[in-house]
């Protein structure tokens, strides 16, 4: 087995729980950030890369400011936003969705 897969594979079950837990915890924010945190810390521990990491740093970022935008000009809401129209939540599954994706990335150039 790949490098890629297998960190695809590993992945994979934790991007899915970055989507369950702000449905399960959606009156509970800080418990969802806390959650969503540590399964970063999960995900970023199995490939162990600085770019990694830093592109989880720059999509936390870039991701909710594009969607405060688009909450300004009226394109949705959120139900409890905190700061710039989006939930406390927002920017830790942002920054695990690019994890997600940087490693499909990978397991699509690997083939």
């Amino acid at each position: 087995m790949s490098k890629e897969l297998k960190n695809f594979l590993l992945t994979c079950p934790l991007a899915l729980l970055s989507l369950v837990i702000p449905l399960v915890f959606k009156n509970q924010s800080e418990t969802a950030v806390a959650l969503l945190i540590i399964t970063a810390i999960v995900m970023l521990l199995i490939n162990r890369s600085w770019k990694e990491c830093l592109l989880y740093i720059i999509v936390m970022i870039s991701g909710p400011i594009a969607e405060s935008i688009a909450i300004h000009f009226g394109a949705w809401t959120y139900a409890e936003p905190i700061i710039i129209g989006v939930p406390l939540w927002l920017p830790f599954a942002w920054g695990n969705a690019s994890i997600y994706i940087i490693r499909l990335r990978d397991l699509i150039y690997s083939l």
